[in-house]
């Protein structure tokens, strides 16, 4: 009978340690797109001519974003 009793209350904790979980996953994730974005626009920075410096920079950093993934959906810079 406490077994049966406590199996409610221990669900539920199991099923709230798998949320946080995937909270921190999703967090991780969107850190390393974010930072791996950064590089990536000043790598473009690098290459790129001043006259389209930040065009460039941006085109690096979208295209890198895109091909990375948080919380099960594909990133988008604006």
């Amino acid at each position: 009978v406490l077994a049966s009793l406590l199996m409610v209350p221990l669900l539920g904790v199991a099923a709230f340690s798998l949320d946080v979980g995937w909270w921190q996953m999703g967090a991780n994730q969107l850190q390393t797109t974010a930072d791996a974005a950064a590089l990536a626009a000043a790598r473009g920075l690098q290459l790129a001519t001043p006259s389209n410096a930040q065009a460039k920079a941006l085109s690096y950093a979208q295209q890198l974003a895109a091909a990375n993934r948080a919380f099960g959906q594909v990133i988008a810079l604006t």
